[in-house]
């Protein structure tokens, strides 16, 4: 995972394992510094045309330390990269 931006908006690149699990989480959103007030939402969009239904990603609502980004629905596609943009608000 690398994470370029700020605690409110950015981009994200995540490359998935040779064998990519079902559920659980892919990846966390730590705030720095933490905020006094969590935001009302964080939202990803799909930078990149992988064959991925978009579905598959489920964000968890922030709290004032960070957010995550589930695997929803379905395993990943093994070796790889899915780029992402960010806004909390």
């Amino acid at each position: 995972i690398s994470i370029s931006g700020n605690n409110l908006s950015g981009r994200i690149n995540m490359t998935t394992g040779t064998s990519p699990g079902l559920g659980g989480i892919l990846f966390t959103v730590a705030f720095s510094p933490s905020l006094l007030t969590a935001p009302n939402g964080c939202h990803l969009q799909q930078l990149n045309g992988v064959n991925a239904s978009f579905s598959d990603f489920q964000e968890v609502a922030p709290t004032t330390t960070g957010w995550s980004v589930n695997d929803a629905f379905s395993a990943l596609p093994a070796s790889t990269t899915f780029t992402f943009s960010y806004l909390c608000n």
